[in-house]
């Protein structure tokens, strides 16, 4: 699976309050956290976030954020943004491990 250049919310309301809930799950793990202890899981926080409040994500535009800070992995974040469009678009075919959406 390639990385999107951008992800756009899914229209599905019951599918936005599990992208809602998953957020929720990451603030609350990663709270006490620095960004680079975990940063797969940092983020996909931050792809999420972005996704929630703006309505899409352009990858481009994030990766050059991210890419300054001094941890930035590309492999993880390449991942991390896979994840959330598989979430965002319910298709979880070729997510593998993690806790998933509820």
């Amino acid at each position: 699976m390639s990385t999107p250049d951008k992800i756009s919310l899914t229209d599905d309301t019951e599918q936005q309050a599990k992208l809602r809930r998953k957020l929720a799950e990451y603030n609350s793990r990663l709270q006490f956290q620095a960004p680079e202890v975990d940063a797969h899981a940092t983020y996909k926080q931050r792809v999420l976030a972005e996704l929630l409040e703006q309505g899409s994500v352009d990858v481009c535009d994030l990766r050059s954020r991210e890419q300054g800070n001094s941890w930035f992995h590309e492999g993880s974040f390449d991942d991390a943004v896979k994840i959330i469009a598989a979430y965002n678009a319910n298709d979880l075919r070729k997510v593998r491990g993690g806790s998933g959406l509820s």
